[in-house]
């Protein structure tokens, strides 16, 4: 399910995600029909061995199985020197990579010279190209998308929208406040800071620093348990960080050694 954390300050926001990921293989389950005439079983689409009607269509009996694992997925990415944004949930929509997918949406804000549009329009912008680009037509599966960033031109304030798009459809949670937003598996640290967890702790006046050390001890703090917990662990690999200063832009704080000489 992986983890990313967005961290709203007076003094900016703080991006963080870990790289943990499933790698999947399609299984496919063989199956036979039986014919509605004589009762003879057989393969479908295949004529029947005794009247040789045929036994109908294939029905769709597969399912993805998990196969191995990758510590390795790229989950952040700089939008714009004010907008970051976290991908959690499916490598794909609508069968195409989020990374690829992601470039076509930075393309399309290209061609309408919104480049370097706010937090607060960014999102509204990704949501418009979902639904006008028809992307989501053949979605299958969960995936949460946080934007953060600076709210809007000439202010200081940070800003950051969830949106989940489950299937075909879209759901929308605005932070309005200072504070933590979430996607993908946090019940651990949920459990650690009380019955509000973790979402409501006062980072307000947190320095940016700070910010920084309690992001990774929040993802490290998952990983850790989820380690010796009886089940899969759905969060691990590689910690990236960035933040966004309100003055001097996005800059990153870690990053995998890949993606930095790509980027650079």
């Amino acid at each position: 399910m992986s983890l990313g954390i967005a961290v709203l300050t007076e003094e900016g926001v703080v991006l963080a995600t870990e790289s943990l990921g499933t790698l999947l293989t399609t299984k496919y389950q063989a199956i036979e029909l039986t014919c509605n005439e004589c009762g003879f079983e057989g393969k479908p689409n295949i004529s029947c061995g005794k009247c040789n009607k045929i036994l109908g269509p294939v029905p769709t009996l597969s399912h993805e199985k998990p196969v191995s694992h990758t510590y390795h997925c790229q989950k952040l990415f700089q939008i714009n020197s004010y907008v970051g944004l976290i991908t959690i949930g499916k490598t794909k929509i609508s069968g195409i990579k989020i990374q690829h997918r992601l470039h076509y949406f930075l393309t399309w804000l290209q061609e309408k010279q919104i480049i370097d549009d706010y937090c607060q329009n960014i999102a509204e912008h990704w949501i418009t190209y979902c639904k006008k680009g028809k992307i989501l037509t053949n979605h299958s599966g969960r995936n949460e998308f946080i934007f953060a960033g600076i709210k809007s031109k000439g202010s200081l304030e940070p800003y950051s929208t969830k949106i989940t798009i489950e299937d075909d459809t879209i759901q929308v949670e605005t932070q309005l406040d200072f504070g933590l937003i979430m996607a993908g598996s946090c019940d651990v640290i949920d459990k650690i800071f009380g019955e509000n967890g973790i979402k409501y702790y006062p980072v307000k006046e947190f320095p940016l620093q700070d910010a920084v050390a309690f992001v990774e001890f929040l993802i490290k703090t998952q990983i850790g348990v989820e380690k010796y917990m009886n089940r899969i662990s759905r969060v691990g690999g590689e910690i990236d960080i960035a933040l966004i200063h309100p003055i001097y832009g996005f800059k990153w704080v870690k990053q995998k050694k890949l993606q930095q000489i790509l980027e650079t």
